[in-house]
């Protein structure tokens, strides 16, 4: 997590131990010409910083396309009611606010070690303009709501998650 190419964006503590989280938008990555919203969380030495290591996952990779592609403006929260993070970002490529949700797969497939499965979704299908500056915050219940700037209308938008948060291929915003 330490590279010229990547651009740490926010950062959460995740799982049932509280492991160090970020999230951040990387190019050139899994191959040249790639750009990719990433999640890297902390394996070793997390409480003293000597030798600190990381392991890392795709969220969302894709082509950049004329815009940059996805994972700008990242903001990262943990879900209070799983422990698991929960990201919203700009996907210049669509134009679009995106949001995505890690759950945990089978045995040691978690989170917490970034190896969990993430689900990505829109949080505003019909924008013009990708919003910028995404921040995002979450109930007790887990239900988030994202802010955003929109260049395009000139105006600051709130986006609440209306249905299937768990989830972020099949929530309703």
């Amino acid at each position: 997590v330490n590279n010229t190419s990547e651009r740490p964006s926010s950062m959460a503590l995740v799982g049932p131990s509280k492991t160090p989280a970020v999230s951040y938008h990387k190019h050139n990555f899994p191959v040249i010409g790639q750009v990719a919203a990433m999640y890297s969380a902390c394996t070793a030495n997390c409480l003293t910083g000597a030798g600190t290591t990381w392991a890392s996952q795709v969220i969302i990779s894709e082509a950049p396309g004329a815009n940059g592609g996805p994972g700008h403006y990242m903001s990262m929260i943990t879900d209070p009611s799983t422990g698991w993070p929960r990201v919203a970002y700009q996907d210049a490529n669509s134009t679009t606010e995106s949001y995505a949700t890690c759950t945990d797969g089978a045995g040691a497939a978690t989170c917490d070690k970034a190896a969990g499965t993430w689900s990505v979704g829109s949080i505003d299908p019909v924008s013009t303009s990708a919003g910028t500056y995404l921040s995002m915050a979450i109930t007790a219940a887990g239900i988030p709501s994202v802010s955003y700037f929109n260049s395009a209308a000139g105006l600051v938008r709130l986006a609440t998650c209306t249905g299937g948060c768990g989830t972020a291929a099949t929530s309703s915003w």
